[in-house]
């Protein structure tokens, strides 16, 4: 009788332990990625464009590979009052060129290095949470250290798009790439 009891408690506990722990890992995703946005958001707050024409004019933010980064991109947005406009896309087919910024997430580096190119020499800020992404020509790159969101910065990569960043967001970054 007792070893039936503990069969059929392992039979309607582990579904429920299953169900428990990926709630437990979509909760921390969707809580790293409201930090990401958050952060994003800020970045730009200290980035200027040299050849800026939209003077007052909303900011079109493209993301590709997280559909709820998006969404936490425009919730933030919209609860801080931000100037911005969020597009999700795959980005496929679409003309990267009418985005000010294009932020890369997910595991896809074929797909966003074919991506990246597509935008090459126009003045589009990317950014990304993709391992390696300011060595694929990236400009802000977001990570986890020590259990902390912080973020790097290729100077390079942003100079040749005329895309530049205050002292302070600089001394801020966890580290900032000068190849020049």
């Amino acid at each position: 009788m007792f070893a039936r009891w503990q069969i059929l408690v392992r039979m309607l506990c582990v579904p429920f332990l299953g169900i428990f722990l990926v709630a437990s890992l979509d909760a921390r995703s969707i809580k790293e990625e409201r930090l990401v946005a958050a952060m994003s958001l800020q970045v730009l707050k200290f980035t200027a464009w040299e050849t800026w024409e939209k003077e007052g004019s909303t900011i079109l933010i493209g993301v590709h590979g997280s559909k709820g980064l998006a969404k936490e991109f425009a919730a933030i947005a919209v609860a801080n009052d931000c100037e911005v406009e969020v597009v999700e896309d795959s980005f496929a087919t679409s003309d990267l060129s009418r985005f000010d910024v294009v932020f890369f997430s997910g595991e896809n580096l074929g797909l966003s290095a074919r991506l990246m190119a597509k935008v090459e020499g126009l003045p589009v800020l990317l950014m990304g949470d993709i391992e390696e992404f300011l060595e694929m020509g990236g400009m802000v790159y977001f990570h986890s250290k020590q259990s902390r969101l912080t973020f790097d910065i290729d100077l390079s990569n942003s100079r040749k798009k005329g895309i530049g960043f205050r002292a302070k967001l600089l001394r801020l970054a966890d580290r900032v790439v000068n190849d020049e």
